[in-house]
């Protein structure tokens, strides 16, 4: 896994057990809300 994956990973892990919001998770990986949302539930 590259380093640009395992950022990925451990931000949305941090968003699934609600540590920070769909917001801040967006905004650290540089994506829409929405895309952080699709990616938590996948």
């Amino acid at each position: 896994m590259s380093t640009k994956e395992l950022r990925r990973v451990f931000v949305i892990e941090k968003a699934v057990k609600g540590k920070i919001t769909n917001r801040q998770g967006a905004e650290i990986l540089g994506l829409s809300e929405r895309q952080a949302i699709r990616l938590k539930e996948n």
